[in-house]
C-alpha cells in the first residue's frame, strides 16, 4: 500500500504504515523515538496504543554512525 502524494508529509521522502510490507531497513515511528531495524523484508508493527503508527525510513541509525562517531573522538584526544 503506498500513501497517495498529498496526503505525504511534506518533508518526508515516503510514509509507510503500520503492518505495510517493507524491505529491510532501519525505520523510525513518526511522533516518537522508537526505532524499527528489519534484517530482511517483514510488515511494519503496530503501536499497540489505539493509533495507526507511521514509520519513515531512517538513512542511518546511530548504531551505524556510533563507530564512526567514537573513532573521530578519538583522533580528537590523541591530537589534543
Amino acid at each position: 500500500m503506498t500513501i497517495p502524494p498529498h496526503e505525504k508529509h511534506p518533508q518526508l521522502e515516503e510514509v509507510y504504515l503500520a503492518g505495510e510490507w517493507v524491505a529491510a531497513g532501519a525505520y523510525r515511528q513518526i511522533g516518537t523515538n522508537r526505532q524499527v531495524i528489519l534484517t530482511e523484508a517483514d510488515f511494519l508493527p503496530a503501536s499497540l496504543d489505539g493509533r495507526v503508527a507511521c514509520y519513515e525510513l531512517m538513512e542511518h541509525t546511530w548504531h551505524q554512525i556510533r563507530p564512526q562517531h567514537e573513532k573521530r573522538k578519538e583522533r580528537r584526544q590523541q591530537e589534543s
